[in-house]
């Protein structure tokens, strides 16, 4: 057993390698696609019941690829539209995630 005293500074100055941060589902490159030739509209990525035994597991994988698909639509450095990625339950359960892109609002400036 190897005991330690005080911080590990062995890997000092690499990148981090975060577990949590992994590439978006290859379905999802068509959905984004999809939401930004549609501004305004919600495109649905994934739901799942609330009966499904593994829903916990769900959730966690939608948190990752939520972080995944912010990561992805950043690098893109799109210009005057907004993203929102969410996640909502209805009323008989069901989650469904989606991901709307929407025009950003330009201040008009008084001359």
């Amino acid at each position: 057993m190897n005991i330690t005293k005080g911080p590990d500074f062995t890997h000092c100055g690499q990148p981090v390698d975060w577990a949590d941060q992994a590439e978006i589902d290859a379905r999802f490159g068509q959905a984004i696609e999809a939401a930004l030739h549609t501004l305004n509209v919600d495109i649905e990525l994934v739901r799942w019941s609330p009966d499904d035994p593994i829903q916990a597991e769900y959730l966690n994988w939608w948190n990752i690829q939520a972080r995944a698909l912010r990561r992805e639509i950043a690098a893109r450095k799109l210009d005057g539209v907004k993203v929102t990625i969410r996640r909502r339950t209805d009323s008989d359960g069901i989650t469904k995630c989606y991901l709307r892109f929407d025009r950003t609002r330009v201040k008009a400036v008084a001359a």
